[in-house]
C-alpha cells in the first residue's frame, strides 16, 4: 500500500509538471474564432498542430491564423502575425498613409450645345446667312490618368473620344472630336464621405484631320468617396472649342469659314476613380 501511495504521488506530480512546463496556448483565427490548447508541433508556414481537451490534436492551416499566443496566463507572450513571419515580407502600406498615389478616372459624358455657334464666317458661302443656333448634342468617354496627392489634389494627362450630331446637317465638319488635356483636379474635404470637387482641364483636340483646334474643359460637382481606393463624381460640365483654321484645313475659303470659331457645350460627367 504504501509503495502505490508512493507511485500515485510520483505520477500526480510528474503531471504537474509536465502541464506547468506546456503553457496554454490560444490560437486566434482570421475568422475570430479563438482555439486554446498545448501547441504540439508547429512548421512556420505551413500549419500548428494544437492538442485540445479530450487529447484531440487539431492541425490548423497557417494561412487560416491571425495570431499566437504562447502563453494564455501572460499576454506578453505573443507571436507576430505567422504570415509576415513566415514570409520574412513588411505590411502592405496603406493607401492612407501614401502622400502620392497613382490614380484613374474614367468618366461618360453627354452635353448640349448652347448659344450661337459664334465666329463662324457665313459671308463668302452665304452672305445672307445668320450665325445659326449651336443646337450641336454630343456624347462620349474621357479617360485620365495622373498622379493623386492625399485625396485633396489630381493631376494628369486625358484622353476622350466625343461624337457630335454636327453642327449642320449637311457638313461632316465636327462629327467627332478626341481632346488630348492636362486635366487638374480638387477635392477640398479630402476626409469626409462627400465633398464639392472641381476640375479644369485644358489641350488640343483632334477635329476635322488635324489637331488645331483648343480645347478647354472645366466643372464642378460632387465626389462620394466610398473607401480609400474608389470615388464616384457627378460633375456639371462645359467644354469649349476653339478652331484654328490654318492648322485645321487647307482649302483658302474654308480657313475663312473656320476664323475665329469656337463653341460652347453645357453637360453632365458621371464618373469613377480609382487609386493604387
Amino acid at each position: 500500500m504504501k509503495h502505490l501511495f508512493l507511485l500515485i504521488i510520483g505520477l500526480i506530480f510528474t503531471l504537474t509538471s509536465w502541464s506547468q512546463t506546456t503553457p496554454t496556448s490560444k490560437i486566434i483565427l482570421k475568422n475570430r474564432d479563438v482555439m486554446t490548447g498545448q501547441i504540439i508541433e508547429m512548421k512556420p508556414g505551413e500549419y500548428v498542430k494544437l492538442e485540445v481537451v479530450g487529447k484531440n490534436v487539431i492541425t490548423i492551416p497557417y494561412s487560416d491564423i491571425a495570431e499566437i499566443i504562447l502563453d494564455a496566463s501572460a499576454d506578453s507572450k505573443r507571436s507576430e502575425a505567422p504570415a509576415e513571419k513566415a514570409s520574412n515580407k513588411k505590411p502592405k502600406e496603406s493607401l492612407g498613409s501614401k502622400k502620392f498615389y497613382f490614380e484613374t478616372i474614367n468618366e461618360v459624358g453627354l452635353g448640349l450645345g448652347m448659344g450661337k455657334i459664334y465666329g463662324f464666317n457665313y459671308g463668302p458661302l452665304l452672305p445672307d446667312a445668320e450665325d445659326p443656333a449651336n443646337t450641336d448634342t454630343y456624347g462620349g468617354f474621357y479617360t485620365v490618368n495622373g498622379i493623386g496627392y492625399k485625396n485633396i489634389l489630381f493631376a494628369g494627362i486625358g484622353i476622350g473620344i466625343l461624337g457630335h450630331s454636327g453642327i449642320s446637317d449637311d457638313s461632316d465638319a465636327f462629327k467627332y472630336s478626341v481632346p488630348f488635356t492636362i486635366d487638374v483636379r480638387y477635392r477640398p474635404l479630402s476626409q469626409q464621405q462627400f465633398s464639392p470637387i472641381a476640375m479644369l482641364g485644358t489641350g488640343m483636340s483632334y477635329v476635322h484631320g488635324s489637331f488645331g483646334t483648343f480645347t478647354m474643359l472645366s466643372g464642378v460637382g460632387l465626389s462620394i468617396r466610398f473607401n480609400e481606393r474608389f470615388d464616384a463624381q457627378i460633375l456639371f460640365a462645359h467644354h469649349y472649342n476653339r478652331f484654328s483654321p490654318q492648322l485645321s484645313v487647307e482649302n483658302g475659303l474654308l480657313e475663312e469659314f473656320y476664323s475665329g470659331a469656337y463653341v460652347n457645350y453645357g453637360g453632365a460627367r458621371l464618373g469613377v476613380s480609382y487609386r493604387l
